[in-house]
């Protein structure tokens, strides 16, 4: 249970509650997306006074929550910024730490997903666009309808919902277990099992958040590839860095919820070690994600990807980076099985966390360290034809001839970092394995590196770091 709830004395006026058993409440998931009345160590007699904040305080969107609430027959609601003492660091480590079981715990969310600010409402007049009704008898004579629908104009306005686009909702959304979700063109509702919305009488939901990946995750427990595990995560995160964060340095916090319960189910209730967004079990695996403009055009030049401007993770974890990435996948398929022989060269000697939070261990960290050893190559960076090359020593071991290499950088290296570092250091992450053609012949070897710059001190770090 979370620690406090706004209670409901009526459709107008609400008060903050401390929680001293198990009560039924609601969960509000909105996009902030500016100022609102908030619960601080200045205001809290007031927000928990018999008079509660006048209704009117409150921001729009909270406002509709409120009367979605009390129509529905209940009267507690969990809202983020008037349940945690927004300023208040012990109070905000220890409600981030109960973030999964509370979104887990409500009976349903209710997702403001047609807004993309709190001080906009959900609840207006919702439009069916290429939507209509036609009548029909069956060959036994009974009389009905059909409702035809565009369903690829359907869609699309789904993924354009302002909540869709935000990293917060990821969360709340993924492992609320009922959702009531206001989009722009429909409400739409869905529990574990089924899903409909109100524009077709309750067809199967199609709610753009991948729910129904998380509901297979703990069919995993101890039986599972480590692939498949992985893979797993893989598409979680592919998923989360599409979206926006109003507060770059929450990019850890607003996943915590989720590393959480990924930690404790994807090994049967051991816990997994989480070092700044991968999973130490993981490595060196977790190490393979990367920057792929070219995969998604029209995505990229939206959200273009770049280092993060200031620091909140280390450079070899995703989270050190703004915008849409790419996850190797080891899963082959849906079998769940590795496509290549996982016991590489490279091994884990050491690692090192500080977190933010000493009570919330997925909820960011100030340090991270990993110690690793394994097979270097030193190489060249050059230009050739108007692109950038890796150019092995002719001396080297690894005698490939004329390599042509997918280059993925973090972001666009600049001139003075070519200059810098136009020797630099090969790590292998994955040996060579045989690549078959469509034919499923072997054509070619295929190997994944990490492309590092060595420093003053002899440690390496990721190039365009």
């Amino acid at each position: 249970m979370p620690r406090r709830l706004v209670e409901l004395d009526s459709a107008t006026k609400v008060r903050v509650v401390e929680v001293q058993q198990d009560i039924p409440y609601v969960v509000l998931s909105y996009c902030w997306g500016g100022d609102q009345l908030k619960l601080l160590s200045s205001n809290t007699s007031t927000f928990t006074s018999q008079e509660g904040p006048e209704l009117l305080e409150l921001s729009q969107s909270v406002r509709d929550a409120v009367c979605v609430t009390w129509n529905l027959g209940l009267r507690y609601l969990w809202v983020d910024a008037l349940c945690i003492i927004q300023d208040d660091g012990t109070d905000l480590a220890s409600e981030l730490a109960k973030m999964a079981d509370i979104y887990e715990g409500a009976l349903f969310t209710i997702a403001a997903g047609s807004v993309a600010r709190c001080s906009e409402g959900f609840l207006h007049q919702r439009r069916l666009q290429d939507t209509f009704r036609i009548s029909i008898e069956d060959t036994q004579g009974y009389q009905g309808s059909l409702l035809l629908q565009n369903t690829r104009v359907k869609f699309a306005a789904e993924a354009l919902d302002p909540i869709v686009l935000r990293a917060w909702t990821f969360q709340e959304v993924l492992l609320s277990s009922r959702l009531l979700y206001f989009g722009l063109e429909k409400l739409e509702w869905s529990c574990a099992a089924h899903g409909g919305d109100l524009s077709d009488g309750g067809s199967p939901s199609h709610i753009h958040f991948p729910r129904y990946r998380w509901r297979q995750l703990p069919e995993m427990g101890h039986t599972s590839s480590v692939a498949r595990v992985e893979s797993y995560w893989a598409n979680v995160l592919t998923d989360y860095t599409k979206r926006a964060l109003t507060v770059p340095s929450d990019k850890l916090v607003a996943l915590s919820a989720v590393a959480q319960r990924f930690a404790e189910r994807a090994r049967g209730g051991s816990y997994l070690t989480y070092l700044a967004g991968i999973w130490l079990e993981h490595l060196p695996f977790g190490l393979l994600w990367y920057n792929d403009n070219d995969d998604d055009a029209s995505e990229s030049q939206s959200h273009p990807t770049s280092r993060a401007s200031s620091w909140r993770a280390p450079s070899w974890s995703w989270a050190s980076m703004d915008g849409p990435l790419n996850f190797f996948r080891l899963a082959n398929g849906d079998s769940g099985q590795s496509k290549l022989d996982m016991n590489g060269p490279l091994e884990i000697i050491n690692y090192r966390v500080q977190l933010k939070f000493d009570n919330a261990p997925y909820a960011g960290v100030v340090k991270a360290e990993l110690e690793l050893t394994g097979l270097l190559k030193h190489v060249n960076l050059d230009y050739h034809s108007g692109a950038l090359e890796i150019k092995l020593d002719p001396d080297g071991q690894l005698d490939v001839g004329t390599w042509p290499e997918e280059i993925y950088w973090d972001e666009p290296p600049s001139p003075d970092n070519l200059e810098k570092y136009s020797r630099v250091l090969l790590l292998e992450i994955i040996s060579p394995w045989r690549n078959n053609d469509l034919d499923g012949e072997p054509n070619e070897y295929i190997m994944w590196t990490l492309i590092l710059a060595e420093k003053e001190n002899g440690m390496c770090y990721p190039f365009d770091c």
